[in-house]
């Protein structure tokens, strides 16, 4: 690797501290790469994921806002910063970023896009305790992850919907919602999200 220019050291390095979950020296890694690079918003998209998965939220939330500075219509920036909002406490706020991306990938006629923000919409819904809404666009997400084989999202979005019918008191439902998600995380291998699921069932 030493022939790479320095970028794509920096980023090699960056991944490896990122994989060892050694979220410190990823961090002064990537600072260093967008000390070098301003203007590249990836650098800001992982600089904002790693402060985000750490509940640092106010950072995180500087590094989306530097891109969507930049790209009003980052779709991933949108979504993440969407995400980190309702995560954080402020679901209506969350769902003014999210109903953003979920417009542009209309527009764009993205079903991926589409469905990540019904997914976060969904959620933040079910935030704020608008259940019915919550399901819906939870269903919405899970149809649009089976119409291009996202396995792994689809999953997700079953393990939500399972969540929100046992809020709703249908245990039945939920049930089965949890069941069939757990079934095509042991067929993927999907540990994380097998254990995520697990937890909420």
């Amino acid at each position: 690797s030493a022939n790479l220019p320095a970028r794509e050291r920096y980023l090699i390095i960056t991944n490896h501290a990122r994989l060892a979950s050694d979220n410190q020296k990823a961090i002064e890694y990537y600072q260093q790469l967008a000390k070098a690079s301003p203007e590249d918003t990836e650098i800001q998209l992982a600089l904002g994921g790693i402060y985000d998965s750490m509940g640092s939220f106010d950072q995180a939330r500087e590094h989306y806002n530097n891109v969507l500075q930049r790209d009003p219509q980052s779709p991933d920036a949108l979504l993440a910063l969407g995400r980190m909002l309702t995560r954080s406490g402020d679901p209506q706020g969350g769902l003014k970023y999210l109903n953003t991306a979920y417009n542009l990938a209309v527009q764009n006629s993205n079903d991926r896009n589409k469905a990540a923000a019904q997914y976060g919409m969904g959620v933040a819904y079910d935030f704020l305790n608008k259940l019915d809404e919550a399901l819906r666009s939870l269903q919405d997400s899970l149809t649009l992850r089976r119409k291009f084989g996202d396995e792994r999202g689809g999953a997700a979005s079953l393990n939500y919907i399972g969540v929100v019918q046992g809020e709703q008191g249908n245990s039945k439902a939920a049930d089965k919602s949890f069941q069939e998600a757990l079934n095509i995380q042991n067929k993927i291998g999907d540990k994380r999200g097998l254990g995520a699921t697990l937890l909420d069932y």
